[in-house]
């Protein structure tokens, strides 16, 4: 049945899912993982449209033990750029040890786990764990 509640119909899709599904399975659109990509797509927009603002990144790294974790404000999140739903709000005082230890078990994370098959371009994305400053509410 899948998690759209019914067997959706992909050869003569009818609702917005079941198009989208059909797009995402037909269409072989290159910059998919440029556009999932937490970090290229901030240089992406901030390129294409230059009055959309974007948290800035405050330290990134291909590891947890590259991100400088000295000075951060008191509220920030740790991400990483391939993944979908694995953040973390990080408020002050800043447990370093914490931070890095989090940072490499959401780097260890696979980041095709619980994926439609048609999201497979996360899997071309170079994983990177970075901290943006906080731009809630």
């Amino acid at each position: 049945m899948g998690r759209l509640g019914y067997r959706p119909h992909l050869r003569r899709p009818r609702t917005f899912n079941e198009k989208l599904v059909w797009h995402l399975l037909h269409d072989p659109e290159p910059r998919r993982a440029l556009w999932a990509d937490k970090l290229a797509v901030k240089r992406y927009v901030r390129v294409r449209t230059p009055e959309v603002r974007t948290p800035a990144t405050l330290t990134q790294g291909t590891c947890s033990e590259e991100l400088n974790v000295r000075n951060l404000p008191d509220l920030c999140i740790l991400k990483v750029n391939n993944g979908w739903g694995g953040h973390a709000l990080l408020r002050a005082p800043h447990d370093e040890s914490a931070i890095v230890q989090r940072a490499n078990a959401m780097l260890a994370r696979d980041p095709l786990d619980g994926l439609f098959p048609w999201e497979r371009y996360y899997g071309e994305i170079p994983p990177l764990v970075f901290i943006e400053a906080w731009a809630g509410a």
